[in-house]
């Protein structure tokens, strides 16, 4: 079984909306801010709403991502995969996920927003 199976759809589409991120800005890699980007895209989920409050949408992110890290080569770039860290959010995020819910319903969330200020080495306020 893909480990992407036990996902939810939420966790599906973010996952996906990050890799085509990180592919239009023609970066080699999905990393944690292309995940912060595609947890903000799944518009009815929780932590997109928590991103929102804080002023944050998927519009600002992806404006932020294009000026702090720039953009790879104009062609578009075939993504490799998950930087270490990424897993590491989506590892925290499936822990997580796994300890909150029943056995018989492990279905990870997979966004890893929880996860995310953790694995990035920044503490929450």
């Amino acid at each position: 079984m893909n480990f992407q199976d036990r996902f939810t759809e939420r966790a599906k589409e973010a996952l996906e909306r990050a890799h085509e991120a990180a592919s239009e800005l023609g970066h080699g890699y999905v990393g944690t801010e292309h995940l912060l980007y595609g947890i903000a895209c799944v518009s009815d989920g929780a932590s997109a709403k928590a991103l929102k409050s804080a002023g944050l949408d998927e519009n600002l992110i992806y404006e932020i991502l294009e000026k702090y890290i720039g953009r790879g080569d104009s062609f578009k770039t075939t993504v490799q995969g998950l930087t270490p860290r990424a897993k590491r959010v989506i590892e925290l995020a499936a822990s997580d996920a796994a300890k909150r819910s029943a056995p018989e319903n492990r279905r990870f969330s997979g966004c890893g927003a929880a996860a995310l200020p953790s694995a990035c080495g920044c503490t929450p306020p």
